[in-house]
């Protein structure tokens, strides 16, 4: 948040909201033990989704900044439009490159610096990768062990909506990632 640009004062308190954090736990009423986390946001808490927000705004600057040395490259839904290389929507991610060694070689050292700078871990149990028809299938295991990622052929669909990549011009990677362990 210091990079960003956000005073020492609201980090202070926003740090303060995650440190002091405590749960108890009941069983039939009663006080039977309590967890101080030590680290990470609260699901539930109201300001969860904005920290969320923020801490991926890293990781969106990272995918950036990968795209614009042309070690990554998304995908186009069409031509003479900007390419996709990650869409976020809450706790899921979406990261978009083409399946070659060299990019997902890229992807996964991205991914491990994210998770140095931030604290913040994959969830690899929760995560898959496919990869576009263009590409041989062999090469499907290959990639998915690498990435330590569960490889499916589809990845059903998400707000209603299906998750393919269909078949596009190039070999391209999707890796989703259902949710950050915090």
């Amino acid at each position: 948040m210091e990079k960003m640009g956000f005073q020492q004062q609201w980090i202070d308190l926003v740090m303060r909201c995650m440190e002091t954090v405590h749960y108890n736990f009941l069983l039939n009423g009663e006080e039977v033990g309590h967890v101080f986390p030590t680290r990470g946001l609260r699901q539930g808490d109201p300001i969860s989704p904005y920290l969320f927000i923020i801490g991926l705004e890293g990781l969106s600057r990272m995918f950036q900044r990968a795209e614009a040395r042309g070690s990554l490259h998304g995908v186009k839904v069409c031509s003479r439009v900007p390419s996709i290389s990650h869409l976020f929507f809450a706790d899921d991610s979406f990261i978009f490159c083409k399946a070659t060694l060299d990019e997902v070689v890229e992807l996964r050292s991205i991914l491990c610096e994210f998770e140095l700078c931030s604290g913040q871990s994959i969830n690899l149990s929760k995560s898959e990768v496919s990869f576009s028809s263009n590409l041989p299938m062999g090469f499907w295991f290959h990639l998915a062990q690498f990435l330590g990622l569960k490889l499916v052929e589809k990845h059903g669909t998400y707000l209603g909506f299906p998750l393919e990549i269909g078949t596009l011009q190039e070999n391209n990677l999707l890796a989703t990632e259902k949710s950050v362990v915090k």
